[in-house]
């Protein structure tokens, strides 16, 4: 089981996704401060991972304020929240982690209940049971998905939507092909590189073959060429969408003119979590803003830009 981000008694444990796949190693982070640096520093990256970690980081947190009383405890939690929600201002899942957390003082104060230590226990119980739905949410969503995948298949991906971008174990898109192969079927899989950051050479191509899972690592623009003719499932994974973005396929996608765009004739099954009234069409939504060395380079700082430019695919294929 790969552990993406896990509670200790030490602190908040996270595997350091920028030194993959050369080296794996894993932090353990013991205050809030430093949960927040890393989700900004993209130590852990992928929406439902950030909401796991977010939950973790404020429950750490709290449990580290001397406030005496229920309104210290507030106070300073308040501005816990607005540190981490300052680490990555499009991520839904961070917003709705903390809103989460936020609700479990709330509740508190109207069942006035003036035992600090109780309200802090409250906390870290909320994060654990995040963290114990998502796993659960993803695992329920591979067997599901599992289903729609034939025994033999090539799956091609992009970006990477596994394990690493959850709270860990099946992953997202991920655990579709998980979930087919749990159910004896066999599935091989052809990987995007996904540039700048390169999340498919570094990350999924590292998690599946941890899991023994075949994969072939491609350039971008190979994969139309490579998937024509296959038998084959484009599987992609989303962020929250609109029910109207979902009726009329109003998706954000990377689907290249002449890479993903020839491969996108092929059947395509796109995973994500649920559907949001509150998001609107999607039309003026604020967008994820790259730095200038994510857009020069990988996670390490290397030079990867004689490809076209890339902004951040929120779709796995």
């Amino acid at each position: 089981m790969i552990k993406t981000v896990e509670w200790t008694s030490e602190g908040v444990r996270m595997l350091d996704q920028r030194l993959l796949p050369t080296e794996e190693k894993y932090l353990t982070l013991r205050s809030y401060e430093e949960v927040a640096d890393a989700i900004k520093q993209m130590v852990v990256r992928g929406a439902p991972a950030i909401g796991v970690s977010a939950a973790m980081g404020l429950a750490l947190g709290a449990s580290q304020s001397v406030g005496t009383s229920v309104a210290d405890l507030e106070f300073d939690f308040k501005f816990m929240c607005k540190v981490m929600e300052a680490t990555r201002p499009t991520a839904v899942n961070l917003f709705w982690a903390v809103e989460r957390m936020r609700g479990v003082i709330a509740k508190a104060k109207a069942e006035k209940v003036h035992d600090v230590e109780e309200i802090k226990n409250r906390l870290t119980a909320e994060a654990l049971t995040i963290f114990q739905e998502d796993i659960e949410a993803n695992r329920a969503l591979g067997r599901f998905g599992g289903e729609l995948i034939p025994d033999g298949a090539t799956v091609l991906t992009h970006c990477n939507a596994g394990a690493l971008a959850t709270a860990g174990d099946y992953g997202t898109a991920l655990g579709v092909i998980r979930g087919a192969i749990d159910a004896g079927k066999k599935v091989a899989v052809i990987a995007d590189e996904t540039r700048p950051f390169l999340q498919g050479a570094r990350l999924t191509a590292w998690e599946l073959a941890k899991d023994n899972i075949p994969v072939t690592v491609i350039t971008d623009n190979m994969a139309g060429h490579v998937i024509e003719g296959r038998q084959s499932r484009l599987r992609g994974g989303r962020r929250r969408s609109h029910r109207r973005q979902w009726r009329y396929g109003q998706q954000d996608r990377n689907l290249y003119g002449g890479g993903d765009g020839k491969a996108a004739q092929h059947p395509f099954l796109c995973r994500g979590p649920d559907l949001d009234d509150r998001s609107g069409h999607g039309n003026g939504r604020r967008h994820s803003h790259r730095t200038a060395r994510r857009q020069r380079g990988d996670a390490r700082g290397r030079n990867t830009t004689h490809s076209r430019r890339h902004i951040g695919a929120q779709f796995c294929f």
